[in-house]
């Protein structure tokens, strides 16, 4: 008897977090499809409930993991609204693997690796004026602060999101920022070595050039050229046999755990 209660009762708790994760979801999609609007306030929670079918417990769970999202956003007194989207909402989960071990340096130089040279070719063909002069002032400010540390990778971020918003394209744009401030510590690991800011300045000068005549194939070539470069100051390799070791199925399986 108390083992057919015991298994009642899991089926109860297996059903309700069925219901919650289901009122999530319906949220999501009331929000995604523009019937709440960014900035709108949300119905009364009665309205909610009748609306959704749930009892107010369950509502006010999906609700709170809602804001924990950074989809929704409470002020007290006047209700809850649907949040401006955030760039946090996406780097967050990046820095949670990181802080547990789950992506490490290898997985940032890959997927920058795999990325920035590709953006770099769109940059060349879609930059405006007004783009150039920004990269122009980045890479400025870089060789000023060359010896200077923080100031130095501050000018260096500057250039390469520079870059990316020259694509045009705001999905490039975010995970180009996504994967260049996921790197803040590996860039000053890698330009306290000698000679590193200097090689730095000199690729990201030739990058520039190529943006400047539209070369598109050499921004790509000198951009991937610059990540080869701090691969060899980090000592990270992306050769085929590093590839073979890496047991990619195990770690993708416990990346979507952790999400």
């Amino acid at each position: 008897m108390g083992t057919d209660y015991e298994k009642k009762v899991e089926e109860l708790s297996k059903g309700k977090k069925s219901l919650f994760i289901d009122t999530i979801k319906k949220l999501e999609r009331l929000i995604s499809s523009g019937s709440y609007a960014v900035g709108s306030k949300l119905p009364s929670e009665r309205q909610l409930c009748e609306q959704l079918n749930v009892s107010r417990t369950v509502l006010r769970e999906a609700l709170r993991a809602l804001e924990s999202k950074g989809i929704l956003e409470t002020y007290p007194g006047k209700g809850i609204f649907v949040s401006q989207p955030k760039f946090e909402t996406i780097i967050t989960p990046i820095e949670h693997l990181i802080s547990v071990g789950e992506i490490d340096v290898f997985d940032l130089t890959q997927a920058r690796f795999f990325l920035e040279p590709s953006i770099a070719h769109v940059a060349a063909i879609r930059a405006t004026d007004e783009d150039i002069a920004i990269m122009e002032d980045s890479l400025r400010e870089m060789k000023e602060a060359e010896n200077q540390g923080d100031r130095f990778i501050e000018a260096d971020q500057r250039f390469h999101m520079a870059i990316a918003m020259a694509t045009k394209n705001p999905v490039l744009y975010i995970m180009a920022r996504a994967i260049v401030e996921s790197l803040t510590i590996l860039r000053k690991t890698v330009y306290e070595q000698a000679g590193a800011p200097a090689d730095a300045i000199r690729r990201h000068e030739n990058v520039l050039n190529a943006v400047k005549l539209k070369d598109s194939k050499g921004a790509y070539q000198e951009m991937e050229a610059h990540i080869m470069d701090v691969e060899e100051y980090q000592h990270v390799r992306l050769t085929q046999k590093s590839l073979e070791r890496y047991d990619f199925s195990n770690r993708n399986k416990n990346i979507e755990e952790q999400i």
